[in-house]
């Protein structure tokens, strides 16, 4: 079903974006993705060295299914990272900390943190809620399976326990339909 919407929504064009303008990577970069589903935004960063982590089993199989030869991906829990997940140019998590109550999230990024080289960034994308959003908007984020969604502020908040540099954008043309999302860009100390 995830993949379906995603489909219909157009989370392609949101991969791309976000790989494109936000993630940056450079060929050799090691880069963690921490909720990495079944891997589909390995798709859009060429050269890098991927490693993906989710709970889902199943989207870890997938996963190694289809993009196997080109990245790892590892059954693993995001706020408690395997020890040797060290040393990352860059990290990334799509969708991943509305799913997590204040407590998780805030052990998310003092995991991704623990994950990044100094100077590294990582990057999260989420639905935000924001003043003066459409009905529609309104109606599709109440709606997500994530029930801890945010203000920018919120997001931001969290992150600023592990991570010193935070920068916020919402951006609102990710989808085919109306929606917003709050993209951090964090920095390592």
């Amino acid at each position: 079903m995830y993949e379906l919407w995603s489909r219909i929504v157009g989370a392609s064009h949101a991969r791309r974006t976000v790989a494109d303008d936000y993630v940056r990577a450079s060929p050799g970069d090691h880069l963690l993705d921490l909720g990495c589903g079944p891997g589909e935004l390995i798709r859009y960063l060429d050269h890098v060295n991927y490693v993906g982590v989710d709970v889902s089993e199943a989207y870890i199989v997938r996963a190694r299914r289809v993009y196997g030869r080109r990245a790892e991906f590892r059954v693993g829990d995001v706020t408690a990272l395997d020890r040797d997940l060290t040393d990352f140019d860059l990290a990334v998590a799509f969708g991943l900390v509305h799913h997590l109550d204040d407590t998780g999230a805030e052990r998310f990024f003092a995991a991704a943190a623990a994950a990044l080289r100094p100077g590294g960034r990582l990057v999260t994308v989420d639905p935000v809620r924001e003043p003066g959003a459409g009905w529609l908007a309104r109606l599709l984020i109440d709606h997500d399976r994530g029930r801890h969604v945010r203000t920018t502020a919120g997001y931001a908040r969290l992150s600023r326990g592990a991570f010193t540099n935070v920068r916020a954008a919402v951006r609102r043309d990710f989808l085919r339909v109306p929606y917003s999302h709050c993209v951090l860009e964090v920095t390592a100390p």
